[in-house]
């Protein structure tokens, strides 16, 4: 099996299964910022790393940037996309409860941020009351427009983690 796809697969399987993992230990850390992006990046991180370290052996210990970035981020890609189809899935099953608590986090959340901010209270409910609604929520985490657009927000962070991994894992045969 080619080293970017056996790689890709293995990130994007464990990554999915601790997040859907961690949805039935704890709801409010798999649905929050911080531990989606920790998931979403150590492990294809890792995956990366590993994949580049195999083909550096396969070419006699050396690999230059640019196999290790296109390594890297097929790797990213693979992976980005298994876990897009699994977080898709999980959504179809969610419940109007569920919804109602992601709405609710999603909300305290920005009210967090607004009243940093030093919002207006009045204006920062009306605002909070029009954009937090389970339609909204529903059309903006779990619909193919928001797989695609995931999608292509994870190519560029990809394309950003698989430059740094490729620069420090590089090894050209004359240096």
């Amino acid at each position: 099996m080619n080293t970017t796809l056996k790689y890709g697969l293995l990130a994007g399987v464990l990554t999915s299964a601790v997040l859907v993992g961690l949805h039935f230990i704890s709801f409010e850390l798999s649905q929050s910022f911080s531990g989606q992006l920790f998931f979403g990046l150590v492990f294809p991180i890792i995956f990366m790393v590993l994949a580049i370290k195999v083909e550096r052996q396969n070419q006699e210990g050396f690999i230059s940037f640019g196999e290790g970035l296109k390594t890297a981020f097929l790797v990213y890609m693979i992976s980005a996309l298994i876990i897009g189809i699994s977080q898709y899935v999980l959504y179809q099953t969610f419940t109007d409860d569920t919804w109602t608590r992601i709405v609710d986090m999603q909300r305290a959340n920005a009210e967090g941020i607004m009243k940093m901010v030093g919002g207006d209270q009045v204006a920062m409910d009306d605002a909070l009351d029009q954009e937090f609604t389970i339609d909204k929520m529903k059309s903006s985490m779990s619909g193919i427009g928001a797989f695609m657009i995931g999608l292509f927000g994870n190519a560029i962070i990809g394309l950003i983690v698989s430059l740094i991994v490729a620069a420090i894992m590089k090894r050209n045969p004359n240096a």
